[in-house]
């Protein structure tokens, strides 16, 4: 991989970086307002004579447009060398104040039961984002310096919105996770690499280096904060991330916003509540080790689904009529089997 090159333009009301790096026929940059984690765009070239063609052009754009390369301390450099992007921290830059989401999220897990671990180490940072190639996003390090993860028990952790039972992962974890997709995409396992079906905001890829595993169900899915954004999204959102479907949905715009959001929970000390009856209106469908349940009740019907074992999530969706439900219940079913679940004894 080609050295990390830093620059910086600041002039009237402007204040930015942008930094350059090429790994192989791979032309990746960071760019945003001087003190924030900006934003990563990555671009392959097919070959690396053409990426170190693209790598070269950019930095002579950039410099004409009066940008200046900057080392780690702020001088100006010819050739400055990187093993890690540099801090954008300046004297005059405001440091996010995330300390009100992170007590909601401890008093969260205080009220479940559950007792989070204590924060990293600065060397476990320096270790994780010296292997994933980029800073985390402000947020991330602000619940990580508190706590680096969850409990020791996955299943006692978090229930987000789309899916049940996963652990909160900690800065070690990450990286191993991390690696795990890396390797699959070097060996080409994602083909062309843009057959996902991204909600808005997300880039259109199997999976990228820059989204990076915070929760694992044991499964091979996750959600993962996503530094490298598409058009209308926002660098460090959180996105579900199932292995075997394309879908990639974005739910929470931030790391700490997301675990403090009424819509993720722990699962742990007084537990959830049972749902009583499950077999009064339920058809119940697993695959693998998850399962997919749904309840037609007049003109709504309510969907469960989540890892065997947990929980899941709950979702119902009202319609005009009962034919409208009554119709998107056949849909989604049919949809399910047609993905291999398998409808279980009631």
């Amino acid at each position: 991989m080609s050295d990390k090159r830093m620059f910086e333009f600041v002039e009237g009301s402007s204040s930015k970086f942008w930094e350059v790096w090429r790994s192989g026929s791979e032309v990746r940059t960071r760019y945003g307002k001087i003190g924030t984690a900006g934003q990563v765009t990555v671009k392959d070239e097919g070959t690396e004579e053409k990426g170190i063609k693209l790598y070269n052009k950019l930095i002579a754009e950039k410099t004409k447009k009066g940008y200046e390369e900057k080392t780690a301390g702020g001088a100006p450099s010819a050739t400055t060398t990187m093993t890690m992007p540099p801090a954008q921290a300046k004297a005059t830059a405001a440091t996010p104040d995330f300390s009100g989401l992170l007590k909601k999220v401890e008093e969260k897990a205080k009220k479940a039961g559950v007792t989070l671990p204590a924060g990293a180490s600065e060397a476990a940072f320096t270790a994780l984002e010296t292997t994933l190639g980029f800073p985390l996003s402000a947020s991330m390090k602000a619940y990580y310096r508190a706590h680096d993860g969850g409990p020791e028990d996955a299943d006692d952790f978090v229930d987000a919105d789309d899916l049940g039972g996963r652990e909160l992962l900690s800065l070690e974890r990450i990286a191993s996770e991390w690696k795990v997709w890396k390797g699959l995409l070097d060996a080409g396992d994602f083909g062309d690499n843009d057959h996902s079906d991204p909600e808005k905001g997300v880039q259109q890829r199997w999976w990228i280096p820059q989204w990076v595993p915070v929760t694992y169900d044991g499964s091979g899915n996750h959600h993962v904060v996503d530094m490298a954004p598409a058009d209308f999204g926002v660098a460090g959102q959180v996105l579900s991330f199932w292995h075997d479907e394309e879908t990639r949905t974005v739910v929470g715009k931030g790391f700490l916003a997301w675990l403090a959001s009424p819509d993720t929970k722990f699962n742990g000390g007084e537990g959830g509540d049972e749902d009583e009856g499950e077999g009064g209106g339920w058809r119940r469908f697993e695959v693998d080790e998850k399962f997919w349940m749904i309840k037609l009740d007049g003109a709504s019907h309510t969907v469960r689904y989540g890892k065997i074992g947990t929980d899941g999530a709950e979702k119902t969706k009202d319609f005009d009529d009962d034919d409208a439900a009554q119709k998107d219940h056949d849909k989604l079913v049919k949809e399910k089997t047609k993905k291999g679940y398998e409808e279980a004894d009631g």
